[in-house]
């Protein structure tokens, strides 16, 4: 298939990279972006009918540029949800290796760019681009492109990989010392960073807390309670120079530690919090977006509190019973989002 010789293929691609930046703003700037300005525009829908009608199929929509980048937060991956597979997927020396390549996701966002297009069965834009005989590279250049375009160029798509990373970066804390020794460590998407990788440092706070470059908090014995502002920055991130991908206040509580079942209520009541928090932010907005990635973030919730339960030395069946529980929780926040999305 190709294009009808009466079509302007300059003006055609002209739109084409309009929709790209404007549909992959969203995920840099979700305020700014005006998802309903950008379904409406009749530009973009009359070049989409254009691209649909030689690509062999009926219609085309930006919907189908939203599940192509984003997914449906579900089995549907997308670029964005196949990046996140890519990356919770490697191991400790490939992370490392990840972050401080000076091409930061790049390598990574063209292989899921590729798997996505390759994908004609599941995604309507990709078998139309198939059977326009555009590939995969063509597409990589053309976002290419767009990244230049940035303000400040490469600061700016660091900035934005160190963006990305921190959405989906978790912190982790092991208490010993009867609580007067925190350490702290991080996780991108459930893989543990390396240490290399990280430095951490106090900013502020009491004067009998301290904190070394490795996570390690410690409290003063000659007080029971301290509390200090923690930074971990990630070091050579993306071949340039430490960036920020953690700071928080944290109290380190001598001779406490959580009785294991009640470690466990607390970190239930804490996933109700993040629950709560995210319906409230469903029922504020209309974006379709926005309301796809809440299903993420309530999985991820979901799955980080889970984890955590596992990790404590309550009893197996207290364990499960609240491993149980949430995930109770998780689906019917999911099932309400859902039905948001059908508009019921």
């Amino acid at each position: 298939a190709k294009l009808p010789a009466t079509v302007d293929q300059a003006k055609l691609k002209k739109s084409f990279f309009e929709i790209l930046i404007a549909v992959g703003s969203i995920s840099y700037n979700p305020e700014a972006a005006q998802l309903e300005a950008i379904r409406t525009n009749a530009d973009f829908r009359a070049t989409l009918q254009t691209i649909a009608t030689a690509g062999g199929i009926t219609k085309l929509t930006i919907d189908d540029f939203l599940m192509l980048i984003f997914g449906d937060g579900g089995d549907i991956r997308g670029v964005e949800g196949t990046v996140r597979d890519l990356v919770a997927g490697m191991n400790a020396k490939e992370l490392a290796n990840l972050l401080s390549s000076n091409k930061g996701l790049d390598t990574v966002k063209s292989s899921a760019l590729a798997a996505v297009l390759a994908d004609k069965k599941v995604y309507s834009l990709s078998k139309v681009l198939n059977n326009l005989g555009v590939k995969p590279a063509n597409i990589a250049s053309m976002l290419l492109t767009f990244n230049k375009k940035l303000e400040h160029e490469e600061k700016a798509i660091t900035a934005l990989d160190i963006a990305y990373i921190r959405t989906v970066t978790e912190v982790t804390v092991k208490i010993t010392e009867d609580g007067r020794q925190h350490l702290y460590g991080l996780t991108l998407l459930g893989k543990e960073l390396p240490s290399s990788s990280l430095k951490w440092k106090k900013l502020s706070g009491s004067k009998d807390v301290t904190v070394d470059s490795t996570g390690k908090v410690s409290l003063s014995k000659r007080v029971q309670k301290g509390t200090a502002v923690i930074q971990a920055t990630l070091v050579h991130a993306f071949g340039g120079s430490p960036r920020v991908v953690y700071e928080q206040e944290v109290t380190l509580v001598a001779g406490i530690l959580p009785d294991p079942e009640t470690e466990v209520q607390d970190i239930l009541k804490l996933l109700q919090v993040t629950l709560t928090d995210i319906k409230a932010r469903l029922n504020g907005t209309t974006s379709v977006v926005e309301k796809a990635q809440l299903i993420v973030e309530v999985a991820q919730a979901g799955n980080d509190s889970f984890e955590q339960i596992k990790d404590t030395d309550a009893t197996k069946a207290i364990k499960d019973k609240a491993i149980n529980h949430g995930k109770d929780q998780v689906k019917q926040t999911i099932s309400l989002i859902i039905l948001k999305l059908l508009n019921y």
